[in-house]
């Protein structure tokens, strides 16, 4: 099941037009191998070796191996600002993967920096938007 939120918004002509979303968004679980895929382009989270590795130790599976995997996505359309009139001003993402213990993985362009125990942040001027965001949060 997929939920989207979506509105209609009118802009003024020729005026500077700050928008801050700001929201807790809802997650699915994730039963699939895919997040053991290979690191690259067609991956859909990314995870690198360090985190695979991390996966491992957890003891985290997909159903093909016998074991439920505790894992969450959460989707972020975000590449749509590319059709805007110019890149984003000043752009700011926090997420939160809840509990220290838990891993967070995502194909991302900038570096996210560690901000706390759960938290990372990523601070961009001018920032174009090149995909959308697809999170990966395993328990």
């Amino acid at each position: 099941m997929r939920t989207k939120f979506y509105w209609t918004q009118r802009f003024p002509a020729r005026k500077t037009v700050v928008i801050e979303h700001s929201y807790q968004p809802i997650s699915g679980n994730y039963n699939s191998a895919s997040y053991f895929a290979e690191p690259g382009p067609g991956a859909e989270f990314c995870v690198d070796w360090k985190t695979r590795l991390a996966i491992e130790a957890m003891g985290v599976r997909d159903d093909l191996t016998g074991r439920r995997s505790s894992a969450n996505d959460t989707d972020y359309i975000l590449k749509t600002a590319k059709t805007w009139n110019g890149p984003i001003g000043r752009f700011h993402l926090m997420l939160d993967k809840m509990k220290p213990e838990n891993l967070l993985s995502l194909c991302w362009p900038g570096d996210l920096k560690k901000a706390g125990p759960t938290t990372f942040e990523y601070t961009a001027e001018q920032f174009t938007p090149n995909r959308d965001i697809h999170l990966l949060v395993l328990e």
